[in-house]
């Protein structure tokens, strides 16, 4: 099969929380949550053949690493249709979330429309349509910053 996507693991500093954004704002399914032996816990759900994981320990060990702005990760892309992407703008306005930048750029794809946001713990979130949309209007925060 050679070399593939396997899964993504991001910390979390309130499980609870990260899991319910994950759900009820990106609309992934939450396939287990089970405590670990060596004290952590987490979080799984699938996304199309991959897998992301949110793990929470008890005694905040993540805290130091996720709170560096732009080390490690930079941010997380889900490609999907644009249903999906509408719905999951329309959470984020209802959930309080503020999409920080809608733009035109190139993705796995090809060209799409992305939107851009973070989680509970500071990952920024992209989300990326393929689909023609001749109403999608280019938007950046003015603290915006890539």
């Amino acid at each position: 099969m050679g070399i593939y996507y396997d899964h993504v693991a991001l910390a979390s500093t309130d499980l609870d929380r990260s899991v319910a954004f994950y759900r009820d704002v990106m609309g992934f399914e939450l396939s287990s949550r089970k405590a670990l032996d060596d004290g952590r816990e987490q979080a799984v759900f699938h996304i199309g053949d991959g897998i992301l994981v949110v793990f929470h320990h008890e005694d905040n060990r993540y805290v130091g690493k996720i709170k560096k702005p732009r080390s490690g990760m930079h941010h997380l892309a889900f490609g999907m249709n644009a249903p999906e992407f509408d719905a999951i703008l329309g959470r984020c306005k209802a959930g309080g979330v503020t999409v920080r930048r809608l733009e035109y750029n190139s993705g796995a794809e090809g060209l799409g429309f992305a939107a851009y946001f973070y989680d509970p713990d500071g990952n920024e979130i992209e989300i990326k349509k393929y689909e023609p949309d001749p109403d999608f209007q280019e938007h950046s925060a003015p603290d915006y910053h890539i």
